[in-house]
């Protein structure tokens, strides 16, 4: 009966044992996928603003070809250095 006993002892133990290591391994994963989750949210704005300023250059070249387009050129100008300024702020986080 002891010896019986001391057995489902180990194997409570052993359970315990292998419960906590599988607990680690879910907080390891858990944790590297909120960080994977961060990049790729991180990536898909980068990839939205880049989108964002091509689309701004189409748009540029458009209305060069029209003719006098200095106001316009302006306008493109900043928004475009607000892009690069929302790419810096990105690359911050």
């Amino acid at each position: 009966m002891i010896k019986k006993l001391d057995e489902l002892e180990e194997k409570i133990k052993n359970l315990i044992s292998a419960n906590q290591s599988i607990y680690e391994k879910l907080k390891e994963k858990n944790e590297e996928n909120k960080k994977l989750k961060t990049q790729l949210e991180t990536k898909n704005n980068q990839l939205n603003i880049f989108q964002n300023k091509i689309k701004m250059s189409n748009i540029a070249e458009r209305l060069a070809a029209q003719g006098d387009v200095s106001e316009w050129k302006k306008v493109l100008e900043e928004m475009i250095k607000e892009v690069e300024r929302c790419i810096a702020y990105l690359n911050e986080a």
